[in-house]
């Protein structure tokens, strides 16, 4: 049976520096146990946010869709742990 899982953004905070994780989750228990498994690797950073992206997600020239299809267990597409780590300068605002 194939199941559909949906692209989720963990963001958290280190200093004045931004860290994105992207991982794919059945439902946001599943969601939550995978950004609790990321923090305890990374216990430096501050938890920001948690949250679905089902459009996808863009990078710099790099795109990812917003549902991947899981049959019979096995991950059709598994994307590597994707930490997106920019500086945001206060003169920004």
């Amino acid at each position: 049976m194939d199941q559909i899982l949906t692209l989720w953004v963990l963001e958290c905070a280190e200093g004045k520096t931004c860290r994105l994780f992207t991982f794919y989750a059945r439902d946001e228990q599943d969601a939550e146990e995978q950004a609790t498994s990321i923090l305890v690797k990374f216990p430096h950073l501050l938890r920001e946010k948690l949250h679905p992206q089902p459009e996808g997600f863009k990078y710099v020239y790099t795109e990812q869709p917003g549902h991947i299809q899981k049959a019979n267990y096995t991950v059709l597409y598994v994307p590597a742990l994707h930490t997106i780590t920019s500086l945001i300068s206060e003169d920004a605002y």
